[in-house]
């Protein structure tokens, strides 16, 4: 993909193969524009100048960008009190690393948190929260209570103690399975 901007052709390059490229473009601004994300659009976007008569020659440092995408799923179809439930959190982060490593770098860290914000413990009966050995999934299992229907789960990213974008679970009585998603 690639944007001329007052003489400069501004070339975008991801990362990783995906078929995300149609959904891939250019602002007039050169910003870049991502259509429907979804969890293959994670990974590295690089951003490179070129000027020049056959725009041959780089201008300045590339630019790059990481795109880590945060999708929340249910184990379930059928959601109903006294079903058990498992909530998936997934944070897709780097695809040249583990995400062990970027979690350490960055301090990344995901949690899940209730409809008033507290979050949700091991220590908390009614919860079993388990994390992934690299971090980059937790998951919420619970058995539903008759007031657990509208109720909201929240599976926080937090970077650096501070949060950086959340989904929110909410769980319905019917047959639909739900996911949600989000992006930082």
């Amino acid at each position: 993909v690639s944007c001329v901007s007052a003489g400069t052709d501004l070339s975008l390059f991801t990362s990783h193969r995906c078929s995300c490229v149609e959904r891939l473009s250019l602002g007039s601004d050169c910003s870049l524009n991502i259509r429907n994300i979804s969890t293959e659009d994670y990974g590295f976007y690089r951003c490179q100048q070129w000027t020049g008569v056959n725009r041959d020659q780089q201008q300045g440092p590339d630019a790059g960008v990481y795109l880590h995408v945060l999708h929340v799923s249910s184990s379930q179809t059928e959601i109903s009190a006294g079903l058990s439930v498992t909530l998936f959190c997934q944070l897709y982060s780097h695809p040249q690393g583990s995400c062990d490593d970027s979690v350490g770098s960055e301090r990344i860290q995901l949690f899940w948190v209730n409809q008033t914000g507290v979050k949700l413990t091991r220590s908390d009966s009614r919860y079993q929260i388990l994390s992934s050995s690299d971090h980059c999934i937790i998951t919420l299992n619970t058995t539903l209570l008759n007031e657990d229907d509208n109720r909201e789960w929240r599976c926080e990213v937090t970077q650096r103690d501070q949060v950086k974008t959340s989904v929110t679970y909410t769980v319905k009585s019917s047959g639909e399975k739900t996911s949600h998603q989000s992006l930082y």
